[in-house]
């Protein structure tokens, strides 16, 4: 099962967000000191 970006639903979703748990597409992810966040 795959899941789709909580920003861009029509985007599949490739990380999770280390503080909210939302699913993000690669154009939302932020990466900080080695953690995903979509803020």
């Amino acid at each position: 099962m795959t899941s789709n970006c909580a920003n861009h639903p029509s985007r599949e979703a490739s990380q999770r967000c280390s503080s909210c748990r939302k699913w993000l597409c690669d154009v939302c992810v932020n990466r900080f000191n080695g953690q995903v966040y979509c803020d």
